[in-house]
């Protein structure tokens, strides 16, 4: 099972299980190819979407990472600068959530949808969660 450390529109659920679900995807796609103004809250917060999340097992766990900060500096579709995350100071943290687990083909899907950005890799001891260890534990979250 993989896992993936969201931040910006990807810490609302909804919003990212919408992006397993074939259907909005391509609708998304549909609009983007076509130049069609596209708002992706219509989407990503529809009932479809909420149904999505309701029917999925997967978890989000409020975390932060270290040595990582947020800046505008991915240049995206028409929509201008969009927000990415770089490595930086050991001082300087990002807050977001830890989404998982996903399978390879939803890990696949997932990435898809955040193509363009750079890929950082995080051991799981340089990930804090804002959840007590005994609490992860009591639901089963490793």
């Amino acid at each position: 099972m993989e896992a993936i450390f969201g931040y910006g529109s990807l810490i609302l659920p909804p919003s990212s299980i919408a992006r397993f679900d074939d259907e909005l995807k391509e609708k998304l796609d549909d609009r983007r190819e076509n130049e069609e103004y596209c708002d992706i809250r219509e989407l990503y917060l529809s009932d479809q979407a909420l149904q999505s999340w309701e029917d999925s097992s997967v978890n989000f766990v409020p975390a932060k990472i270290n040595g990582v900060e947020r800046s505008y500096s991915f240049e995206a579709y028409d929509q201008g600068n969009m927000l990415a995350a770089e490595e930086s100071d050991e001082e300087k943290w990002i807050n977001g959530v830890i989404i998982f687990p996903l399978s390879g083909e939803e890990f696949e899907k997932f990435s898809e949808t955040e193509n363009g950005y750079d890929v950082l890799i995080k051991e799981k001891e340089e990930i804090e969660t804002y959840i007590p260890e005994e609490k992860l534990a009591e639901e089963d979250i490793e």
